[in-house]
Order: structure tokens, then sequence, then C-alpha cells
């Protein structure tokens, strides 16, 4: 169990990084990190509340080596990530799984220096709720691919399905 509560994290490599179950992350500001700003797994029940993150790897070449330039990366069940504003994200705004709840959250820019990607992602979830959130601005960022490529044009999404396992999911109100 771990609580951190309004904390101002800033200028840094990975904003938190926490492993295990019931943890409380919130009213925090987190921003100008060069990887994911919030990353939480191997546990349960947890809660990301009311939490600002903004400038979040957006510089090209720093963040992650693999899968990451994300808002927020939660895996674990009866996670709750509600009332969260996240502005300026290199890539995946909110990455979720398992079943938790996804609610009332602000996405803007996600996707900011990547392309593919979206406001909201989830794989592997079964009995995910995802309701009430507002992605906008994620348009996908193509610097850096040839003009000339067919595939040469932005691909962000707002809510992203993924295509491993997937049941009883609801995406509703967004």
């Amino acid at each position: 169990f771990n609580r951190v509560e309004r904390c101002n994290i800033h200028d840094c490599y990975l904003g938190l990084n926490i492993y295990g179950s019931n943890n409380v992350i919130r009213n925090n500001e987190i921003h100008d990190t060069y990887a994911t700003g919030l990353f939480i797994t191997g546990g349960d029940d947890n809660l990301v509340e009311d939490n600002n993150l903004e400038n979040i790897a957006i510089i090209p070449g720093i963040g992650e080596h693999s899968w990451g330039y994300m808002g927020l990366r939660i895996s674990g069940l009866r996670t709750i990530i509600r009332g969260n504003t996240l502005n300026k994200i290199g890539y995946i705004g909110i990455a979720l799984s398992d079943n938790q709840v996804c609610e009332n959250n602000l996405i803007k820019n996600a996707c900011y220096i990547l392309n593919d990607g979206s406001g909201i992602a989830f794989d592997n979830a079964d009995g995910l709720i995802i309701r009430n959130n507002i992605v906008l601005d994620t348009i996908g960022n193509i610097d850096g691919v040839p003009p000339t490529w067919e595939g040469a044009k932005p691909k962000g999404k707002g809510i992203y399905f993924g295509n491993t396992k997937l049941n009883n999911v609801s995406v509703l109100n967004n």
C-alpha cells in the first residue's frame, strides 16, 4: 500500500513507477518527464484520481526503449482511473487492461510525437469500463516519415480496442 498525494513531480525520466496493490495516487502534478508519467503494475485495487499530467515523453528518442511514452500505464484488477487531466503525451494517454474503471478523464494531444496510438488504449481486458471521458486532438505525428510513403498520414485514435483478449468491455458516453 502506497499513498502519493499533492506532490509535484517534474523534470525526471519516469514520473512514478509503482508496484503493488491498494495504492492511492491522488491530486498530483506530473510534468516534463522523458518517459511514462505514471506506471503501476503487479497489483490490484489501485486508485488513480484527480492528477494532472502534462508534457509527458515528448522528446523523441529519450523515452523508453520498449513500449512506452505514455501518460498513465496501469494494469491490475479492480483499479479505478478517474478525474485525471492529461495534455501533450508522447504516445498513448491512458493504457489499460484487466477489469478496471476509467471514467471522467480529459485527454488532450496524445500521440504528440508518435503515430498510430490513441487517447485511451486497452488490451487483455475482461470487465473493463470506459465511460464519460473526453479525448481531444489525438492526431498523430508523422515527423520523420518519408512524405512519399503511402502510410505517411496521421493515425491517431480517440479510443483503441486492442487485438488480443477482450471480453465484457463497456465503452459508454465518451
